[in-house]
């Protein structure tokens, strides 16, 4: 026993857990189950989707595209309300909130699968509920359990832990589907994810947070009060136009490549390499990036992410776009880190006054980026009217491109975050 516990205390160390109190583990270990619940069903969502449209004679990719996009109207919805309980209700209790809702959208799935295409709406609202109940809770756990100097190691941490799981679970899942006919694979699979869920639920144990007992609502309040202000507006302003693009990526980059290969399998594979290179944009980023340097990285990024989708508009060829498909997670990783951290920032910046502002900048946060994906798939929509004539590849991509372009003004406006921030 004093070997296994010698052991694992050398792996805390390397890994730098031991810079960080219980409740941060807690918090990693709540996360980890999550993510292999909601990877496990998640990644093969949009197929399972894709599939009973197209078993009841529904146009695949429309249901797919509109399960997303009531997803996310529903997801900004729900934050408002998440935020709306949060001065009487702990945020422990929304997180708990949140995985029953998601388990009982999946168990949804798990007993009705073929009548997925008829309520695939209110399935959206149960999953929504869940996405929004727990992405608020969990922003400010971060916030929370770490501070300024041991944050960026604490989200690489979380990060490359959650990308090891999504770099099993697809493996995981396409030997699933490999092996059983129909739906059910799925089946088996969403059993796994809710048990994951209750799992989750288990482990907040060791995690500490009380409700705010603020009257009103917290959102409300930083977009009456202080959305004018440079720095407020525009962490907004940067997730809605990184969200246009975030949105239809989320909906649209997973079925192409499934309708160009066929093969859920190797779906799989393209999500496991994807996360394999996360976990090593991770790792680099814990390790190497500095907190000056990280708006220029972000630049980079978002150039990289149009530039992968300009060389798939070029080419269908299959290996090609599936090679887009893994090395565009890479800049998505460092995007994403960026733009959590205009939100912490602005969390910390708001605070200075001596109110806890955590529940304010991350409700406006998940809500700003639920905004933009909205916009993103109502333009990819029209942008796929327009071009339903050009049965092309160049038709199929050129919304991508588009919608990647306008996600590069994300960059001017967390620039100004980050200044504004600093300046004072």
């Amino acid at each position: 026993m004093g070997k296994a516990a010698n052991i694992l205390a050398r792996i805390s160390d390397a890994v730098g857990l031991s810079y960080f109190q219980e409740s941060f583990i807690s918090l990693l270990k709540m996360h980890s189950l999550y993510n292999l619940g909601a990877n496990l069903s998640g990644i093969f969502l949009s197929v399972f989707l894709f599939q009973a449209a197209d078993k009841a004679g529904i146009s695949s990719f429309l249901l797919v595209g509109l399960f997303y996009l009531f997803s996310f109207i529903f997801e900004a919805f729900c934050n408002f309300i998440a935020v709306s309980i949060s001065g009487k209700v702990s945020t422990i209790w929304i997180t708990r909130i949140a995985l029953a809702f998601t388990t009982l959208g999946y168990i949804i799935m798990l007993v009705f699968p073929d009548e997925v295409s008829k309520y695939y709406i209110g399935i959206a609202f149960l999953l929504s509920i869940g996405n929004a109940f727990y992405w608020l809770p969990y922003h400010t756990y971060c916030v929370s359990y770490t501070n300024p100097l041991n944050r960026q190691k604490g989200m690489a941490i979380i990060s490359m832990v959650g990308n090891v799981i999504v770099l099993i679970t697809p493996l995981i899942s396409g030997f699933i589907l490999s092996r059983f006919t129909d739906f059910s694979g799925y089946i088996v699979i969403f059993t796994i994810s809710a048990l994951s869920f209750v799992g989750s639920v288990l482990t907040m144990k060791g995690m500490h947070a009380e409700p705010t007992g603020r009257k009103g609502n917290p959102l409300i309040d930083i977009v009456k009060n202080e959305y004018k202000l440079k720095v407020v507006h525009s962490m907004s302003l940067a997730h809605i136009f990184y969200g246009i693009r975030d949105g239809a990526y989320l909906y649209y980059l997973g079925i192409l490549i499934f309708d160009l290969i066929s093969s859920e399998m190797l779906l799989g594979v393209g999500v496991a390499l994807r996360s394999a290179l996360a976990v090593l944009a991770w790792i680099i980023m814990g390790r190497f990036l500095k907190p000056q340097k990280r708006i220029v990285w972000f630049f980079i990024s978002l150039i990289g992410s149009f530039a992968l989708a300009v060389i798939m508009l070029l080419s269908s060829n299959v290996v090609l776009v599936f090679s887009v498909y893994v090395l565009d997670m890479a800049f998505v990783c460092v995007c994403y880190n960026t733009l959590q951290y205009t939100a912490y920032e602005l969390t910390d910046y708001l605070s200075k006054s001596g109110t806890d502002r955590k529940l304010d900048s991350i409700a406006l946060r998940n809500t700003s980026l639920n905004i933009g994906r909205v916009l993103g798939l109502l333009l990819f929509f029209a942008l796929n009217a327009l071009l339903a004539s050009v049965d092309t590849n160049f038709g199929k991509v050129l919304p991508l491109v588009a919608l990647n372009g306008l996600s590069i003004l994300a960059y001017f406006f967390a620039k100004r975050v980050f200044s504004g921030v600093e300046k004072r």
